[in-house]
């Protein structure tokens, strides 16, 4: 918290406003606090931000636990790496096929998909390491590859979503969204 008062503090001493007069607007914290509490009443801006939440969630949860998978395994944890490489491109292609879903489907039937295509891998994935004995890293990376994919279309979904619906202060609700994140 010191550090960011610190760097405000520096922010307001030597930044100059670049802004001319005419497009400058004062800082009113009435407005924004009503733009806020609109957000936090918007169904369609706490689900899909609960939705980035949750992606969020499970990749962090497979972060922090693969390398005592790894060591249950038999396996240097310097095989992480190299095993992370596929979740990732896993990730950038459901972003990536996203577009196309919202195209083919509609955003909010295809975030539907998704986010079930998710909850299927995530299951699975609890399914593999709970009711069978972890032979094998396939029974760990195959269903979380399933859940990287869907997180990686849920992304670009739920944020197109969130901004259509509030179009008139998306930074706001970005920073909303930012805000939650990192509560998590």
């Amino acid at each position: 918290a010191g550090v960011g008062l610190l760097l405000v503090i520096m922010t307001l001493t030597w930044l100059k406003e670049t802004f001319p007069p005419a497009r400058r607007h004062p800082l009113a914290l009435k407005p924004y606090l009503s733009h806020a509490l609109r957000l936090m009443s918007c169904p369609v801006f706490m689900g899909n931000t609960g939705l980035i939440c949750l992606s969020s969630a499970s990749f962090y949860v497979f972060l922090t636990e693969f390398p005592f998978v790894l060591d249950r395994l038999g396996l240097p944890e310097s095989d992480m790496g190299p095993l992370i490489i596929p979740q990732t491109l896993v990730f950038m292609l459901g972003g990536a096929l996203s577009a196309w879903m919202a195209r083919y489907w509609g955003k909010p039937r295809a975030l539907f998909y998704v986010t079930s295509v998710a909850i299927a891998g995530s299951l699975l994935l609890c399914a593999n390491v709970m009711l069978r004995p972890l032979t094998s890293i396939w029974q760990i990376l195959v269903p979380y590859a399933i859940t990287a994919f869907s997180n990686g279309a849920i992304y670009p979904l739920a944020f197109s979503l969130i901004f259509e619906a509030h179009d008139d202060k998306a930074g706001t609700a970005a920073g909303w969204v930012a805000f939650y994140l990192a509560l998590m």
